[in-house]
């Protein structure tokens, strides 16, 4: 990526987009966006794709994949996000959610996976698992999280 400043001046953005999305109730549906955008003193195209899987009311998986084309008089560049999400509720009062998601520019994998249970009303325990690596720096960020919320009636 280049990193050149942009001139200091007032910028004007539009955008143009073509979208599709099927059903996303049925067991296998899919989205496209296709958007073409000014972007500063150049131009943007962006095209996202991703297919979600339901083969049950309690289980989706979706992928997904960004890509962004960039072109200004300062240079130009492409970026792409590929994205995981897996999901699964064990009943109506516990869940796990998990994102896994790559960047090509900045060469990370970053994830995120939660459990929650609502053990009453208005109050949840939650687990947060978080992990970040950085293949170009070789720097790995982990995080554990437990959270504990109660609702007190007065």
């Amino acid at each position: 990526m280049l990193f050149r400043s942009l001139p200091v001046r007032d910028y004007h953005f539009n955008e143009a987009k073509l979208f599709y999305y099927s059903d996303s109730n049925k067991p296998l549906s899919g989205k496209v966006d296709w958007l073409w955008a000014s972007f500063y003193s150049g131009d943007r195209t962006e095209l996202t794709a991703s297919v979600q899987f339901r083969p049950h009311y309690k289980f989706i998986a979706n992928v997904s994949l960004e890509r962004n084309d960039i072109v200004l008089p300062e240079g130009a560049f492409k970026t792409n996000l590929a994205g995981l999400q897996l999901d699964y509720s064990f009943s109506p009062k516990m869940f796990l959610n998990s994102f896994i998601q790559y960047n090509s520019e900045a060469d990370t994998l970053s994830s995120n996976i939660r459990f929650r249970i609502i053990h009453r009303p208005l109050s949840d325990i939650y687990v947060v698992y978080n992990d970040s690596r950085d293949f170009e720096r070789k720097l790995n960020d982990r995080s554990l999280t437990f959270k504990y919320t109660r609702l007190f009636s007065f």
